[in-house]
Order: structure tokens, then sequence, then C-alpha cells
């Protein structure tokens, strides 16, 4: 499981089924988001 680094923008989303674009730091367990936005 990993933590999305911009958790502002992705409470946005929240309940929503989404495409998260991003880089993944293995050591953190983090993604680095560039882009969120709605599932189609």
């Amino acid at each position: 499981m990993y933590q999305l680094d911009d958790q502002r923008t992705a409470k946005k989303f929240a309940g929503k089924m989404v495409k998260v674009s991003g880089t993944v730091d293995t050591t953190s367990d983090s993604i680095h988001v560039t882009e969120i936005k709605a599932a189609s």
C-alpha cells in the first residue's frame, strides 16, 4: 500500500473512482502525484 504525497488534491476526489499519475518512491512507500483525474 502506498500513501499519496498530495493529500489536499486527493481529498477533492474522496469516494470517487480516479486515475492517479505519478512516480513511486519505494523508500517512503509514497506516490509523488503529478495528476489526479476522474476515471472514465
